[in-house]
């Protein structure tokens, strides 16, 4: 199986944030990356039927999130990878930017080259995909690629069950961008793509419309966070308007065809 090439060109892009659920009809959007949610009145969680009907369609169109732990079925992959970028965290998915590129030859599940421009991040309380560990935090980076395809980044954080347990440079830089909307180094923690295995699959969007025919990334084993740390950006995300819990559930698999989790495995250079 040929190798998985991924990098990110420098640049800075504006980060789409968890925007806290409307309280207006949605009107449609022009980015590519950020498809337009339903014209759903008032939606909120945790997710019920002013979701929308999109949101309620059964399998065989994956919803995501899901849980990694109820499936040992996976294709395994290998990859080389280097990573350099940079966003800012916008808590109302405003001034959205594309910026640099994230090329990964061939994409799981197509065998082709695909190129990602990442539109924004944003965090979920707690994690969204379920992994074992269990994670408390996650953060989604979103991407559009060159066919106007969505993928969607995701790192998890778990607590430390040290008593010395450090600060994350990334979530510390992010707490900043919360209040601030500086701008937030994201090199740091998209290079653990280049070097720890994650899972890929295609899935959907986890707010309404919960758009699907979305490709996703995610870290299989969450990232360590300080008690502290994660206390400070969880405060922080509910002062910029962040439910306290906006996770959505874990969502069934679909039998038919059979979900296909892809799991890759870096490997040194690239």
């Amino acid at each position: 199986m040929r190798s998985l090439l991924v990098w990110i060109i420098p640049g800075v892009i504006a980060a789409s944030g968890c925007a806290p659920p409307p309280q207006q009809p949605i009107a449609a959007a022009s980015s590519p990356a950020h498809p337009a949610p339903a014209a759903v009145l008032d939606w909120r969680y945790p997710e019920g039927p002013n979701w929308g009907p999109e949101c309620a369609k059964p399998p065989p169109s994956q919803q995501s999130p899901i849980d990694f732990t109820k499936t040992s079925s996976f294709i395994t992959s290998p990859m080389t990878a280097s990573v350099v970028t940079q966003g800012t965290f916008d808590a109302h998915d405003q001034n959205v930017v594309f910026g640099p590129a994230i090329t990964i030859d061939p994409a799981p599940g197509t065998g082709q080259r695909s190129s990602y421009a990442p539109a924004g991040f944003h965090f979920h309380v707690p994690a969204e995909h379920q992994t074992s560990p269990r994670a408390r935090l996650e953060m989604h980076v979103k991407t559009t690629d060159q066919l106007g395809n969505t993928a969607v980044f995701g790192i998890l954080w778990r607590e430390d069950p040290g008593p010395n347990g450090k600060p994350d440079p990334t979530l510390a830089a992010a707490l900043q961008a919360i209040s601030g909307h500086t701008s937030v180094d994201l090199s740091p923690i998209l290079s653990n793509f280049t070097r720890a295995p994650f899972y890929s699959y295609l899935g959907s969007l986890t707010t309404p419309n919960c758009q699907t025919g979305i490709r996703w990334y995610v870290l299989q084993t969450p990232l360590l966070v300080a008690p502290t740390q994660l206390g400070e950006i969880t405060s922080a995300l509910a002062r910029a308007g962040t439910p306290p819990a906006n996770s959505r559930n874990p969502q069934p698999f679909q039998s038919n065809p059979p979900l296909t989790v892809h799991l890759v495995t870096p490997s040194p250079g690239g």
